[in-house]
This record gives structure tokens, sequence and C-alpha cells, in this order.
């Protein structure tokens, strides 16, 4: 289905770069969220 916008070439995810930068991103705004989630529990 929305393949057609991604790189077709199987890029393994240990090796790519920008796929690991994607994770850390990924779970900086899970953590993120996680944050403010308590805030708001705590007020």
């Amino acid at each position: 289905m929305g393949r057609e916008n991604r790189d077709p070439r199987p890029l393994p995810t240990y090796f790519c770069p920008t796929a690991a930068s994607i994770k850390l991103k990924a779970q900086n705004v899970v953590n993120m969220e996680r944050q403010a989630i308590q805030q708001l529990k705590e007020q």
C-alpha cells in the first residue's frame, strides 16, 4: 500500500543510520509524551 513512497531497496536496519536515528527520535518522542503525561497527572 504505502511502499511506493519508500525506498524500494531493502535496507537492513542494523546497518542503516537513518533508521537508527528515526528509532532514536521515536523513543525521544515517547519519552517526552510519558513525561508530559506524568506532569499532567501530578498537577
